[in-house]
């Protein structure tokens, strides 16, 4: 409301809030309204599920977070993890140039590879068409790429083997663009 959003009087030190508060969000607003050193909020009614209390733990709890937050070692962090995932993904390559076994049993070198390198291996879809075939859609999701592979088949095992070998023959071409 316009009280609430809109209006801004400097010198207030005193907020009646007449409604409850349904976030911190709003707690900081109607807190916001009252600059004044000695400055207090008085509520009318407040929410069982969401006493003031609560919501003032809640919103220290943000402000410190956000207090302690430092971008120059989130980026190292992220730079760190990244490097990780690079470094298990050249100690995994060798499991991509073994085309013979990729060729017997993709899936299970897919799930190796994907253990290996900490990936998480998805089953997007598999659906059965009216011609009676199967399709699927397997995703493997790295914090350095995200791969997916389609795969049709008679079986559900076909269809899936078919989209593991695509999703393979993906990172083994993007590792030799690479240079592992």
């Amino acid at each position: 409301n316009l009280l609430e959003e809109g209006l801004d009087v400097p010198e207030a030190n005193v907020v009646i809030s007449y409604d409850c508060l349904k976030d911190t969000v709003e707690l900081a607003q109607r807190f916001g309204r009252a600059r004044q050193k000695e400055s207090s909020l008085t509520l009318m009614t407040e929410r069982r599920d969401r006493p003031l209390a609560v919501l003032k733990d809640a919103k220290k709890l943000q402000d410190n977070i956000i207090k302690e937050f430092d971008p120059v070692q989130t980026q190292k962090t992220l730079m760190s993890r990244q490097q990780s995932q690079l470094d298990r993904e050249r100690a995994a390559a060798p499991l991509l140039a073994n085309r013979a076994k990729i060729e017997r049993s993709p899936l299970e070198s897919l799930n190796i590879y994907a253990a290996k390198t900490k990936a998480v291996l998805k089953t997007e879809s598999l659906d059965q068409s009216q011609d009676g075939r199967f399709r699927c859609k397997l995703e493997y999701v790295a914090m350095s790429r995200r791969m997916d592979g389609l795969g049709v088949g008679a079986t559900k095992k076909q269809c899936k083997h078919e989209a593991a070998l695509c999703i393979l023959k993906k990172l083994r071409d993007s590792d030799e663009r690479r240079g592992h």
